[in-house]
């Protein structure tokens, strides 16, 4: 289900067709590392696990969102202002990061905006993205002195979505809606990987509005068929888990259990079905849309092995085959591309988490 063009979206067309992704477009983006409740943030899910002997259910319904979590560990809706605009604040890490970072994230920014339209009753939603400026219109950022990165800026809300840059070595991530602790900075963040794909930052910034993973719906072997000995770091993750040497793991376990894959630093985790890597299940706004930015293509986590788009090889090296009939699995499978504009039910669901007729 392809979207309706806004009569204003040809005025974003041109940086959508600038990044057409390329043949060896591989995207998998992160999980933010998360923060014990003193305020620090865990070196890795492996220890936050064994402190904090989290819970992780596995029995999550399908999704969109995980609004519906219980208060105080789900993320929350960004809040309305007195315009009746649910802003995300953001600011940039350091002017070189903004200077890095600006671009990409102007794009992604735009391109939801040309087919949401701006926020207010005649588009229907209520969200609307605005940079951290000060008095003089200039840029205000995250930290006051580019040499003490991790300095917080204290002229900014601790709720001030932070924009890093990473390259291509830390890749992509962001956390999922408005983080629900905010007595202190840096929950919310946005990790920029590179200044070149269109698709990674949408899908990204989708997170940031509150959306998750369209491929780990519980119903998602329907419409899909994922091979988790097709991802990139399968077999060092196995690996990793022997020499750890607990009994209860099996070869299959590491990649349907969120647990294991997160204590074994296992890129199958952004495949877990019914549940996110902030370890919370999952809930359903529609049928499931193969279309959404917040699917993954059949390159995400690839190996090499995995044929580039538009091949005609088989793609059953991939970790990711769409079924051509949902009804009649035998017609074979297919290669799915990255997604570079907000399906309709991607609108649909802005519009039914942040909508705008809703009284401050």
């Amino acid at each position: 289900m392809r979207p309706n063009l806004l009569q204003f979206v040809a005025l974003a067309s041109a940086g959508v067709i600038k990044h057409k992704p390329g043949p060896n477009d591989i995207f998998s983006c992160g999980i933010p590392l998360p923060t014990f409740e003193n305020g620090t943030r865990a070196a890795s899910w492996a220890q936050y696990l064994d402190e904090t002997q989290a819970y992780i259910g596995q029995n999550g319904q399908g999704a969109t969102d995980m609004f519906a979590n219980p208060v105080g560990r789900a993320p929350v809706r960004w809040p309305r202002n007195s315009d009746n605009k649910a802003v995300i604040p953001y600011c940039y890490q350091t002017e070189e990061v903004r200077k890095a970072a600006l671009p990409i994230v102007s794009d992604g920014i735009r391109t939801w905006m040309s087919y949401l339209g701006p926020a207010g009753k005649e588009a229907g939603h209520a969200i609307s993205f605005e940079e951290q400026l000060n008095s003089e219109g200039k840029p205000i950022y995250c930290t006051p002195d580019s040499k003490a990165p991790d300095e917080w800026n204290s002229a900014l809300p601790h709720a001030t979505l932070a924009i890093y840059w990473g390259g291509d070595e830390m890749g992509w991530s962001a956390s999922v809606g408005l983080q629900p602790n905010q007595e202190t900075p840096w929950a919310n963040q946005l990790h920029i990987g590179d200044g070149e794909c269109l698709h990674c930052v949408l899908h990204e910034l989708g997170h940031v509005m509150g959306m998750v993973h369209e491929h780990q719906r519980s119903d998602r072997d329907t419409y899909i068929k994922v091979q988790y000995e097709n991802i990139n770091d399968f077999e060092e993750c196995w690996e990793r888990a022997k020499v750890k040497g607990d009994p209860k793991v099996t070869r299959s376990d590491i990649c349907d259990n969120m647990r294991y894959a997160l204590k074994y630093d296992c890129l199958c985790g952004h495949f877990v079905k019914g549940i996110t890597g902030n370890l919370l299940p999952l809930f359903t706004l529609d049928v499931y849309d193969i279309d959404s930015v917040m699917h993954y293509p059949s390159s995400s986590g690839a190996t090499t092995e995995c044929p580039n788009y538009g091949s005609e090889e088989s793609s059953n090296r991939c970790p990711i085959q769409v079924y051509i009939d949902y009804e009649d699995h035998s017609k074979g499978l297919t290669m799915l591309v990255p997604n570079l504009r907000p399906s309709d039910q991607d609108i649909k669901w802005v519009k039914h988490g942040y909508p705008y007729n809703v009284e401050t």
